[in-house]
C-alpha cells in the first residue's frame, strides 16, 4: 500500500510564471520495501501532469497511471492490468512513455508479458484514456517472440510509437487518434539499432536518438537520424566512441540536439550534448564539466521551451556519496556554443532522486519525473534554499569539448534501410481498476 502526497512547495526565481504553484512530490510506501520509478510525463492544456508509477515488491510489479493537478495534488490514479487469456497471468511490466493529443486524450505506451500466446512473450501495447482517466481503447502489437515499446510521440495529427524486437531491431508505427495503424517500418541493419527517443518538427520530419550496438556486451554508440513524414531516412549519423546510452532528442528551428551519457571502465559517467544541422551536419559536441570530476551523471530528460532554449535533466551522484540527486539546467542554444541560463541541484535528505523524463506546458513551466520524485518548476529556475526534506542549490557545470573526454571521436554516415512491415494488431483485453486504496 502507498500514498501520494505533495511534500513541499518550491519558490520560483524571477517572475516564476505568474500564478503557478511549483512543487515536488513523491510516492511513499506505507508497508513493505518498495522501490519506485516514474515514466512519462505528459501535460494537458489544463496543466494536469500524467505519469507512470511502478511499484516493485520483488515479486510482481504494479504499474499505475496517475494524474496530478496544477498544484501537484492527485486527480485520479489507475492500476494498469490486462485480462487473462489461455489461463495466464498478464504482467504489465514496463511502462514506457505517455503522449497527450490536442483534445487532452491520453495515450500510454508500455509492454506486458503473457496473455496473447500459449507461451509467455512480451508485446507492446498502446492504450487510449480520456482526460478523466476513463478507458477508451487499446491496440496490441503481437509477434512470435517479443516486441518492446520504447515510447510514443504525438506530432500534432498522429501518434508515432517506436520500439524494438528481440534482435533489438527498431520498429516504428504510425497510429491515428482512434489507434488504427497506417504505417509500419522496420529498421534493419547488420547490428542492433533501436530508437530510444523521437520528436518531430512542424513539417512532420522525425528526429530519432538511436542506440547502436554490434552485439550484446559490445561497445554501444550514439546514433542520430532524421526521417521524413513517410519514415524514409534523410540521414543517419553515428558518434564513434563508447556511449553507454543515448537517451533524448529535441528539435529547435530544424536543428536537432541529443543527449545521453558515456563512461565506464573506471571513468565516471558524464552527460553528453550534441547538435546537428537540419541536413545532418555536425555543429558541436560537448560533455559535462563538473569540478567534482568523480561525479556520475545519467542524463535521461530533455525538453524545449517556446523561446528555443533547452532544459536538460539528469540524476547525479557526487563522488564519495551513495545517494543520487537531481540536476536540471536551462541551456541557451541561440549562439555558436551552448551556455547555461540557470542550473540547479535538488537533493533529498535521505532518498535517491533524479530525472527520468521532462516536459513543459504552454506557459513553459517544467515538469519532471524520476526515481521517487515528481516535480514542477518555473522556466526561470528556483530560489535556492531548504524546502522540507529537499535542498535546492546552484550548480556550476560548464560545457567541455568532447575530445577532451579522453576518447578520440569519429562521425560516420550510412544508409540504413527501412522495410515495410505488416505486424498483427489486435484490440487488447485491457482493464483499468480505480485503485484509491493504493494511493
Amino acid at each position: 500500500m502507498s500514498t501520494i502526497s505533495r511534500l513541499t512547495t518550491l519558490s520560483a526565481a524571477g517572475a516564476g510564471g505568474g500564478a503557478d504553484t511549483y512543487w515536488i512530490t513523491k510516492v511513499t510506501p506505507t508497508s513493505g520495501s518498495v522501490a519506485f520509478t516514474y515514466r512519462g510525463p505528459a501535460v494537458d492544456s489544463n496543466k494536469n501532469m500524467v505519469a507512470f508509477t511502478k511499484l516493485e515488491d520483488g515479486t510482481y510489479d504494479d504499474v499505475y497511471v496517475v494524474q496530478l493537478d496544477p498544484d501537484g495534488d492527485v486527480n485520479w490514479s489507475k492500476r494498469l492490468e490486462h485480462g487473462n487469456t489461455y489461463g495466464q497471468t498478464v504482467i504489465v511490466n514496463t511502462p514506457s512513455q505517455i503522449a497527450i493529443d490536442g483534445s487532452d486524450n491520453i495515450y500510454l505506451a508500455y509492454e506486458h508479458t503473457g496473455g496473447d500466446l500459449a507461451s509467455y512473450v512480451t508485446d507492446w501495447a498502446v492504450a487510449k484514456l480520456t482526460s478523466s482517466g476513463a478507458y477508451v481503447d487499446s491496440s496490441q502489437l503481437q509477434g512470435t517472440t517479443y516486441e518492446r515499446a520504447r515510447g510514443i510521440h504525438f506530432d500534432g495529427t498522429n501518434l508515432i510509437a517506436y520500439g524494438n524486437d528481440d534482435s533489438n531491431y527498431s520498429m516504428i508505427v504510425k497510429y491515428n487518434t482512434s489507434l488504427s495503424n497506417s504505417a509500419q517500418k522496420y529498421f534493419s541493419a547488420n547490428q542492433s539499432y533501436y530508437i530510444t527517443d523521437l520528436t518531430s518538427d512542424s513539417s512532420n520530419n522525425y528526429y530519432a536518438a538511436v542506440r547502436s550496438q554490434a552485439s550484446s556486451g559490445s561497445t554501444a554508440y550514439m546514433g542520430m537520424m532524421k526521417l521524413n513524414s513517410s519514415f524514409t531516412p534523410q540521414w543517419y549519423k553515428e558518434f564513434g566512441y563508447d556511449a553507454y546510452s543515448i537517451t533524448n532528442v529535441v528539435e529547435v528551428s530544424g536543428n536537432s540536439y541529443y543527449t545521453g551519457y558515456a563512461g565506464g571502465s573506471g571513468a565516471a559517467y558524464t552527460m553528453l550534448f550534441h547538435k546537428l544541422s537540419s541536413s545532418g551536419g555536425w555543429e558541436y559536441d560537448y560533455y559535462t564539466g563538473d569540478t567534482d570530476t568523480g561525479a556520475l551523471y545519467f542524463a535521461r530528460g530533455m525538453t524545449k521551451l517556446s523561446d528555443g532554449s533547452i532544459v536538460l535533466g539528469a540524476a547525479r551522484r557526487p563522488s564519495g556519496s551513495s545517494k543520487y540527486e537531481i540536476f536540471i539546467g536551462k541551456i541557451d542554444v541561440s549562439g555558436n556554443n551552448p551556455s547555461y541560463d540557470w542550473q540547479h541541484y535538488i537533493s533529498h535528505s535521505s532518498n535517491n532522486i533524479g530525472v527520468m523524463g521532462l516536459t513543459v506546458d504552454a506557459d513553459d513551466n517544467i515538469y519532471g519525473v524520476g526515481y521517487e520524485t515528481m516535480f514542477k518548476i518555473s522556466p526561470d529556475g528556483l530560489t535556492t534554499g531548504t524546502y522540507g526534506s529537499y535542498t535546492v542549490s546552484n550548480a556550476s557545470l560548464t560545457f567541455q569539448p568532447t575530445y577532451q573526454y579522453g576518447t578520440s571521436r569519429s562521425v560516420t554516415t550510412g544508409n540504413r534501410s527501412w522495410s515495410e512491415q505488416s505486424p498483427t494488431f489486435s484490440t487488447a483485453n485491457l482493464g483499468y481498476s480505480e485503485s484509491k486504496q493504493d494511493f
